[in-house]
């Protein structure tokens, strides 16, 4: 299962970067191929996530992250809301990032 994950998500990021180099190009079909990507990488994130058994902490900290990579995806296909997620998933990464780290030690 994990070798699976890793070739899938290894897959979604060659085609979120070919999306990217669509985007910067300006050539058809970047939008659909960037946003492929970026959904395929989210779900396998979830899933990695799930998988493995992690404390509450770092898991919602994954999440949040995933969700800052979707902010992200908003932010370069220009869609409402985009900038709201973007920050709201900033802060919060942070927040739980600071939480994280503090229980480490």
């Amino acid at each position: 299962m994990k070798k699976i994950l890793g070739s899938v998500s290894i897959i979604a990021l060659i085609v979120v970067l070919a999306g990217s180099l669509f985007k910067i190009m300006h050539w058809p079909a970047a939008g659909i191929l960037f946003a492929l990507g970026a959904v395929i990488f989210i779900i396998l994130g979830f899933l990695w996530l799930f998988i493995k058994r992690r404390d509450f902490l770092m898991t919602m900290l994954g999440i949040t992250l995933l969700i800052l990579y979707a902010a992200f995806l908003w932010e370069v296909q220009a869609w409402p809301g985009g900038n709201i997620l973007f920050w709201l998933s900033i802060i919060i990464t942070f927040i739980l990032g600071a939480v994280v780290y503090s229980k480490k030690e």
